[in-house]
């Protein structure tokens, strides 16, 4: 079904090309050196060959992978590219940007609610007809970029009418009814051997529409509902291919130019000196606000924690850094590795930092192993101070817990960028009391740190959901869906207060006045606009001199950061102005017992996932 002209060219002729790596595309160049190259004897032959290859060579893609949204620092788009291309070479990736860089600071100050992108319908032709001569096109999205999807592929489909159409990603796990209705096919659960065998399957000319984790649309409008299979185990996880990264097969939108090669300025100016990756799948919480209760409601196992070897790993990384020498940090932005066995990257010598640390697994000595690989940066979990919200949300908790946990990290505080912790705000079951409780925690965590602060969106599928849904029935304020900007957060005096907070710690007497004056966004107060933006301007500038202080450039992302890389200012001021935890040397003995909870099965092994299959 998909095999090229130039291939089928070959194989009459009795020509066998090699197969391509998993990390790059065929070589189609003859070799006149090549016995069977050089038996073709006349002159006519050899140039005809060539031209039906370079032709092959031109041609569009026979398989796009489209990622619609703001990020090009998405894992499972690219661990399905170098999968796919190890099935149909000519498998290329693009990306439309629609949030013009959500995360850059510039937005988070100066975004609207109502501003959910930077993409304009103008910009769907041009991005169509990138895509008019590709036979099979992968669209991948979140919930918040969906409807994005939805008006490109309306646009992919007048000009390219014939092309099969596949959505994947979040969305299309927790709304598959709505993405049917636009697709041919849509990706119900993990897509990565499900893909694996529908492309295997396509390739060979063989009926598809039984392959698991996949629902099919047929000519006459019935809808295949196939169930889901198996989740990936760790040794099918390590055989799996590393991600795509500074690939030839990349592009990117831009406006007035279609697509282009992704360049070295496109990831500075989307990662900084970081590279984004995840070790592990899986999270054992069943946040209500969060996607992964789809995950867990299509298969319990998703709450185990799975993931290749740490070789595994540091192959992956040890290739991006080669091909990009300037990568300073590697994320990880995995939901849980904290309560894994350690990684650690000493061997590839770069520093990292860990996004997924969840209050119950803060440990000394996870926390001294991970600073001593290397650590310097983390981000945990806090959502809220109210014990009553933390159980509307569900997240796991008991008295003390929090304070416990930041004060844990808080003895480390010379060894790395200080601490983010993630809130929620704008909750429509939060009482002034709520607000007091969390303002008080803040007020009373060891300094220094910074919050990654959210509005509350609804997110379908998920048990919030849910719980918002009887809110409305009961006549309840509810919230805004998640394809609203969830940086824009309601300029109420409590939100006020917590950037201010956040920022100095005020005297006690300026802070009873704050608990006085904080009150619920859904009780409709008084908004001061102006007084949050202000308040917002000092916190980030205070977060961003932090970062320069340990010349970190991996949440500010742009060009000045790669040419103080260059120059060697990096390197320089690390080495002689950051100070390293060692174990042995610096370990800090604990003198408050801390908390234990539970902790999730997770496979420490390769051999262990092997022995707990039948289990």
């Amino acid at each position: 079904m998909f095999r090229s002209t130039g291939q089928t060219l070959l194989d009459c002729m009795g020509f066998v090309r090699n197969e391509p790596s998993s990390h790059s595309l065929p070589d189609t160049t003859l070799d006149p050196s090549d016995p069977l190259v050089s038996s073709l004897r006349t002159s006519e032959t050899l140039p005809m060959i060539q031209s039906a290859l370079d032709a092959t060579q031109a041609k569009p893609p026979r398989f796009a992978l489209v990622l619609v949204g703001d990020y090009i620092a998405v894992y499972g788009m690219r661990k399905l590219t170098t999968a796919a291309q190890r099935i149909i070479p000519e498998t290329r990736a693009f990306y439309v940007s629609t949030g013009g860089r959500l995360h850059s600071i510039k937005n988070i100050l100066f975004s609207k609610k109502n501003q959910k992108s930077h993409l304009c319908d103008a910009d769907l032709p041009e991005v169509a007809a990138g895509l008019k001569d590709v036979e099979l096109i992968g669209f991948s999205s979140m919930t918040i970029d969906s409807d994005w999807t939805k008006k490109l592929i309306a646009e992919v489909r007048k000009v390219n009418p014939n092309a099969t159409i596949i959505w994947g990603g979040m969305h299309s796990i927790v709304r598959p009814e709505d993405a049917i209705e636009h697709a041919d096919i849509v990706c119900t659960g993990e897509g990565d051997l499900a893909l694996d065998e529908l492309l295997t399957k396509m390739e060979a000319g063989e009926d598809y529409t039984d392959v698991e984790n996949f629902w099919f649309r047929k000519a006459d409008g019935e809808i295949v509902r196939n169930g889901h299979r198996a989740l990936m185990k760790p040794e099918e996880m390590e055989l799996r291919p590393h991600p795509a990264y500074a690939d030839e097969s990349e592009t990117i939108f831009e406006r007035g130019k279609g697509f282009v090669p992704i360049s070295l300025g496109t990831y500075l100016d989307f990662n900084g000196l970081s590279y984004h990756t995840l070790w592990t799948q899986g999270c054992p919480y069943r946040c209500t606000y969060c996607g992964n209760t789809a995950f867990l409601a299509i298969d319990k196992k998703y709450a185990s924690i799975r993931q290749p070897s740490i070789d595994y790993i540091i192959d992956e990384v040890k290739q991006a850094v080669a091909k990009h020498p300037h990568i300073n940090t590697v994320v990880f932005d995995d939901d849980c590795m904290a309560a894994l066995p350690l990684p650690i990257l000493k061997e590839v010598g770069i520093p990292f930092f860990v996004a997924g640390i969840i209050p119950s697994y803060v440990k000394r000595e996870k926390l001294e192993i991970l600073l001593d690989a290397g650590m310097n940066r983390l981000r945990m979990g806090i959502q809220s101070g109210s014990n009553r919200m933390l159980k509307f949300f569900k997240r796991p908790n008991k008295p003390g817990l929090l304070l416990n946990a930041a004060s844990v990290i808080g003895d480390y505080r010379k060894y790395m960028i200080p601490p983010a912790y993630d809130m929620i705000v704008d909750i429509p079951v939060e009482e002034q009391e709520d607000l007091q409780q969390t303002l008080q925690l803040i007020y009373d965590m060891p300094r220094p740190f910074t919050l990654n602060v959210f509005s509350l969106r609804n997110i379908p599928g998920t048990v919030l959901e849910d719980q918002l849904q009887k809110l409305k029935d009961e006549n309840h304020p509810g919230v805004d869906d998640i394809d609203m900007n969830y940086h824009t957060i309601s300029p109420t005096m409590a939100n006020v207060c917590l950037f201010l907070i956040a920022t100095i710690r005020p005297p006690k007497r300026v802070f009873k006045w704050m608990l006085a004056n904080a009150h619920p966004s859904h009780e409709k107060p008084k908004l001061y606009p102006f007084l949050l933006w202000a308040a917002r301007m000092m916190f980030f500038t205070k977060r961003g001199l932090n970062d320069l202080r340990f010349m970190d450039f991996s949440v500010l992302p742009g060009k000045f950061g790669y040419f103080m890389w260059k120059i060697g200012f990096i390197r320089f001021w690390q080495k002689h102005f950051c100070r390293h935890f060692h174990l042995g040397d610096d370990n800090i003995i604990a003198e408050k017992e801390e908390m234990n909870l539970p902790v999730p099965h997770t496979y420490s092994s390769l051999a262990d996932a092997g022995s707990a299959k039948g289990s």
